[in-house]
């Protein structure tokens, strides 16, 4: 007997039990703790009364995750238990999903799938979801022959948060989910850093062991002074869902990425 409700009331051992039962097989491993998924959801902004539960005799079969930010909504995690797939669940889980952004008037939502991962792709878009952009996730270490290319970059600062929003967007710079500004403001301990023209940031969180959140610069030849100035916060650092431009033009041409995602979205029909 097949159900569909939303995960508002299932107490959260359960959710992590079945976030971790759903999730094998995949790519990577995404097992959780009880700890670990509170922040995910947490940080994610994700609702549960708006995210869709699929339920096989009262066990969650397949879960769907919602969050929101204004018009915006973001699927942070959908994954159907071993022994349901195939069955044509998914559809049926995430047509439910999109009924549920639309019944709370989004106008679009958004995911990230790895490029890899063909099945979930053309799942999605057999429900309608676009092709944006691709997002690339990198792990960083120090390159030879950067102290040349950091005296010919610009110093940064220490600034409000505010200003480095701010300059962001005036730099054109389109993040994506966990990247836009009301993501990376859930984070504790900030630090904030442009250069004196303002062409160029990156955002730090953390104290002992600075954690890179986001970069971006609108100037090709400021692209490696940004990165050695960041190595002296950092002995190396994890960059997620890049998006094809200057910084990740520059790392192409000294390491491949870890993983690369698609994004796409789906606008919801008025």
């Amino acid at each position: 007997m097949i159900q569909l409700c939303t995960l508002e009331y299932l107490p959260i051992h359960d959710l992590t039990s079945a976030w971790n039962r759903c999730w094998q097989g995949y790519f990577h491993d995404l097992t959780y703790d009880i700890e670990h998924l509170n922040l995910w959801l947490n940080l994610g902004q994700v609702s549960l009364k708006n995210s869709i539960s699929l339920l096989s005799n009262e066990q969650v079969a397949g879960f769907s995750l919602l969050a929101f930010n204004g018009h915006d909504g973001w699927i942070a995690g959908t994954a159907i238990d071993p022994d349901h797939r195939g069955k044509g669940l998914f559809k049926q889980m995430m047509t439910a999903q999109l009924a549920e952004a639309k019944r709370i008037r989004l106008k679009r939502v958004f995911l990230e799938v790895l490029s890899n991962n063909i099945i979930a792709i053309q799942s999605y878009k057999d429900l309608g979801f676009k092709y944006l952009r691709v997002l690339n996730s990198y792990r960083v270490e120090p390159f030879e022959n950067q102290r040349e290319s950091y005296r010919r970059g610009r110093h940064l600062f220490e600034v409000q948060l505010e200003d480095y929003f701010n300059h962001r967007e005036i730099n054109g710079f389109n993040p994506s989910w966990q990247r836009r500004e009301h993501y990376l403001k859930r984070y504790l301990r900030l630090k904030a850093f442009i250069n004196s023209s303002g062409t160029s940031g990156f955002l730090l969180t953390g104290e002992l062991s600075p954690k890179l959140l986001d970069i971006w610069t609108s100037m090709p030849h400021e692209v490696a002074g940004l990165i050695y100035y960041l190595f002296q916060y950092s002995e190396s650092f994890n960059l997620i869902n890049q998006p094809r431009d200057w910084l990740s033009a520059y790392l192409a041409s000294k390491i491949s990425p870890e993983s690369t995602k698609l994004e796409m979205c789906y606008d919801i029909p008025i």
